[in-house]
């Protein structure tokens, strides 16, 4: 049960199922390997046939000077640049800790991305947690977060390591860049937004002190400028970006991202879990970006950066059974989150509080417990959610040029509305509204031609989103695809869920020759590879998507949209979609429908995906058309050229005189009206008449019983006319009791 919504710019080719995990993933163009971060090890796969993924091996770590009771555990890889001094070498960014997150000194280990021959080690800052090279190829930065120990006794700092590689892996110079310049700017930062909230405890957990600034931040993830001349850092924890001049290997400045405010127009969420229903609506709270990846790309020389705002709270332990009682329950000794029905709320600022608090409306919605006590006087004035559900353009100084609002969860809804929200271990319906949603965790940017396009990997609900970016103020959408199948276990590789990471190999350094995408799924284990398919659009100006209500709407073309290349979701409700007809030189729009009964005008060259409910759909007098009716009886009123898919239920295809349509019923017992009064002029082609199943029906004057027709092979003709080719189905076998005459 495979989701593809929009353009079908991405297609699931292959893919690879790991016994040891599937996080983060780097390509080797000289090679044809992908190398895997897979639970404890790093795995070689070799990508030469896309479509068929095979394991090669493991690559062997160096354990010498591996404290003991310590291991080394893989968190990051990336691959050199080739052409350039670190052509050829794979690198790894490896944390080493014991079971209860005790931190030495990360490593960065080289190897031959050749043979997978192990060339030489460098040591970095505490839990190294992601690695890239600067795009000349000698330098590659590591971002160490330095996470607190599950007693949170030791707060171990976080830091960026530049790596120098100029004069080869054996004479490599490492740099550290640490926050401490910031320790005495605690109390600046935070009015500026930036979240600094840990705590150090003793082995008693008992509260000793405020974690310094330089071992609250945690560095996560870095995306560098095309120039090499800058790189932001993401500070996920903590709302922020550290920007990094790479030409003086110095911090330049610690940026708060701000937060989002879910009481605005275009920026609702769903926040509970307990109503039964998708509601995404606006309500009076903020989100706090705390993106954990972040890309970057340019436009016109001036460079922007992408972020996924998945949000993260920070619990110590980290969950239940770590530490022995009294503190064996996840958060006992330090936790910054609550859901909302459990926090006193301010009276002026929430005079509704006890409705707000139930269930229902956002009383079940988790929030940090270390933002929104304005006056310090033990209530809130404000709550905070994690994460934004969504991903934003920052440009180069920090400034938010754009955010998706809540888009995502409006294409979720509209695209699988059945698993809405539903969790990367289950599968059921509106599960994670309540937390952070579909949790949009890793992003990656791929080119073709001027025109730039994000990937989106949402980490629960699962899939990836794709937008244009090529202009960044007003990304375009473009797909959500999404291969996982809702009917099998997610924590099993017999579907793929819980997108991690992402790569996107460009058409000339692919294997097949063309642009590929590689997600690495972290629960079911397994990696998917897409190809891209870029002439599937149209020309730059995609419009941003149309979005409906959950009740019943009209949408009207050249009123509630423009009607040419539109982007439309409609919603749940019973809607009505009048789109240009008749020839109209408008048209080629992407409809998709919710659940109720929807009547939808099709015009030339649109593309429709009806939700469930039965639906009437009408393109009398559209041709080039792509129609699929999903689940329910629909009925299709066909014109010429088209394709048309019944799905689900019993359906109805009604032909004109045009023909030439591509016609699949689906399940249920379907009737397709193949001559209703006219002859067509080019057969239309069943591709799925079942006998004893479906009916062909016929209303043609002086037509009356099968005698009347000449069935031949695989085509019914009325007279010298046929009128319908029934793709498989041997006609001379089809008797009275397969037909409808009127």
């Amino acid at each position: 049960m495979a989701i593809n919504t929009g353009f079908s710019l991405l297609s699931k080719i292959g893919g690879y199922a790991s016994s040891n995990g599937g996080e983060i993933s780097a390509f080797d163009p000289s090679t044809d390997r992908l190398f895997m971060v897979a639970g404890s090890v790093i795995e070689i796969l070799n990508l030469a046939d896309p479509t068929t993924p095979t394991k090669i091996g493991d690559l062997p770590f160096n354990t010498d000077d591996v404290p003991a009771d310590f291991a080394l555990v893989p968190n990051s890889v990336a691959v050199g640049k080739g052409g350039t001094v670190s052509g050829g070498i794979v690198a790894i960014a490896l944390a080493v800790r014991d079971d209860l997150n005790n931190q030495a000194a990360g490593q960065v280990q080289f190897f031959n991305t050749a043979d997978g021959s192990y060339l030489g080690k460098v040591a970095v800052g505490f839990l190294p947690d992601m690695i890239t090279f600067t795009p000349d190829g000698t330098r590659l930065l590591t971002a160490n977060e330095g996470e607190p120990n599950e007693s949170y006794t030791v707060d171990p700092e976080g830091s960026i390591s530049i790596i120098d590689l100029s004069s080869g892996v054996n004479n490599a110079s490492v740099t550290n860049l640490d926050f401490n310049a910031y320790d005495s700017q605690r109390a600046t930062l935070q009015s500026q937004g930036v979240k600094i909230f840990g705590e150090v405890f003793d082995q008693n957990g008992d509260f000793v002190r405020n974690s310094t600034v330089s071992e609250d931040l945690e560095p996560e993830y870095i995306a560098i400028s095309d120039d090499g001349s800058q790189a932001f850092v993401t500070l996920q924890e903590n709302n922020a970006v550290a920007v990094v001049d790479l030409t003086t290997n110095t911090i330049e400045s610690i940026v708060a991202l701000g937060y989002k405010d879910f009481s605005l127009t275009g920026n609702g969420l769903d926040a509970s879990d307990r109503d039964d229903a998708i509601n995404i609506q606006n309500w009076p709270i903020f989100g706090v970006y705390q993106p954990d990846s972040i890309a970057s790309f340019s436009v016109e020389g001036a460079t922007y950066y992408i972020t996924a705002n998945e949000g993260d709270a920070r619990n110590r332990p980290s969950d239940d059974d770590i530490l022995p009682p009294p503190f064996d329950g996840e958060g006992d000794i330090f936790s910054d989150e609550s859901r909302i029905k459990d926090l006193i709320l301010d009276p002026t600022a929430f005079p509704n509080a006890a409705e707000l608090q139930q269930d229902e409306n956002i009383g079940r919605l988790t929030v940090t417990t270390k933002l929104g006590d304005i006056d310090n006087d033990g209530d809130f004035d404000q709550l905070f959610s994690f994460g934004a559900r969504s991903f934003s353009i920052w440009d180069s100084n920090g400034n938010q040029v754009f955010d998706s609002g809540d888009q995502l969860e409006q294409i979720i809804a509209n695209a699988i509305p059945d698993f809405f929200n539903a969790s990367n271990s289950n599968n059921n319906f509106d599960n994670r509204s309540d937390d952070k949603g579909p949790e949009p965790e890793g992003v990656t940017v791929g080119t073709f031609q001027d025109r730039t396009f994000a990937f989106v990997g949402l980490e629960r609900i699962g899939g990836v989103m794709v937008y244009e970016v090529t202009n960044p103020e007003s990304p375009d959408f473009i797909q959500y695809i999404n291969p996982r199948d809702f009917t099998v276990d997610p924590e099993t590789n017999l579907t793929d869920s819980g997108p991690e990471g992402l790569t996107f190999i460009a058409a000339e350094d692919s294997p097949n020759g063309n642009p590929l995408l590689v997600v690495s799924n972290e629960v079911s284990q397994t990696t998917a590879i897409f190809e891209v398919d870029f002439s599937v659009l149209t020309p730059p100006g995609q419009p941003t998507p149309i979005f409906g209500t959950e009740g019943d709407d009209l949408f009207l073309a050249g009123i509630d949209f423009n009607g040419d290349s539109d982007i439309l979701f409609t919603g749940g409700g019973n809607d009505e979609v009048d789109v240009p007809i008749g020839g109209s030189s408008k048209g080629f729009n992407r409809i998709q429908t919710g659940s109720g009964l929807d009547s939808v005008f099709v015009g030339n060259g649109d593309r429709l995906n009806a939700g469930s409910g039965n639906d009437e759909i009408d393109a009398t007098d559209a041709t080039n058309y792509r129609i699929s009716g999903g689940a329910g009886d629909d009925t299709f009123f066909l014109g010429a050229s088209g394709r048309a898919l019944g799905g689900d239920g019993n359906d109805k295809f009604y032909v004109q005189s045009g023909g030439d349509n591509l016609l699949a019923g689906g399940l249920g017992q379907d009737k397709f009206w193949i001559a209703t009064g006219e002859l067509v002029t080019t057969p239309n082609t069943i591709t799925d008449f079942t006998v004893g199943q479906d009916t062909l029906a016929i209303a043609f004057s002086g037509v009356t019983s099968v005698n009347d027709l000449t069935l031949s092979g695989q085509t019914i003709a009325i007279g010298a006319q046929v009128i319908a080719t029934l793709t498989g189905i041997n006609t001379t076998a089809l008797d009275a009791s397969n037909f409808e005459f009127a």
